[in-house]
């Protein structure tokens, strides 16, 4: 019994090994490895959508709404830098070749998209475009104000007057009053642009 305990009191009297852990600094390496493996995946991501951007408003050509719909989505998303050249020589072979206007008859949607971004671009478009859409009394036909998916451009569009063109003048006046009266019907994604471009238009 006695020896028994004696041997217990030396088990428990040897010293106890501390083994130290090794202190090392985090590798700067592997963050940086992160870093530039993150940073080459976002690069690879990018080069992918613009080419398919790129392809987009190639395959377009000769469908001059397509291709002003795609440079219009371009630029709303503020992307447009990535594609200044392509956006421009679209525009020059949609000013060059796009010699008639009656693909536009009636289309109030197509005829403002064009003059928007044509004259933003520095094209020389006439604000007659816009006549066709006025009545024998020369206002603006009522039927128009139906059409909410053209009146937001045409909102737009009208912002682009330059001093003595009144037709631009009188388009202003008729699609904000219009526009603002069918805000409390609309919803989703037509309702919040509709109040971001009365609130604010593109180009004031």
């Amino acid at each position: 019994m006695t020896s028994h305990v004696c041997a217990l009191a030396t088990q428990s009297s040897k010293p106890e090994v501390v083994r130290r852990t090794a202190n090392f600094h985090p590798s700067i390496w592997g963050d940086r490895l992160n870093y530039k493996v993150h940073h080459s995946l976002e690069a690879e991501e990018a080069k992918k959508l613009k080419e398919t951007v790129k392809a987009e408003l190639l395959s377009a050509a000769g469908n001059y709404l397509q291709q002003l719909e795609t440079i219009d989505l371009i630029e709303r998303l503020g992307v447009a830098y990535h594609f200044e050249q392509e956006i421009e020589e679209a525009l020059e072979y949609i000013y060059d070749r796009f010699n008639d206007k009656n693909d536009m008859e009636g289309n109030l949607y197509f005829a403002s998209l064009y003059f928007r971004l044509l004259r933003q671009h520095g094209h020389k478009i006439s604000c007659d475009v816009f006549k066709k859409f006025k009545d024998e009394e020369g206002n603006f036909k009522e039927n128009l104000t139906d059409d909410v998916r053209g009146m937001l451009p045409f909102y737009e569009a009208s912002h682009l007057g330059i001093h003595g063109e009144e037709i631009l003048d009188e388009a202003i006046t008729f699609a904000t009053t219009h526009l603002k009266s069918k805000a409390t019907c609309l919803s989703g994604l037509m309702e919040a642009q509709l109040a971001h471009s009365l609130k604010q238009p593109l180009h004031i």
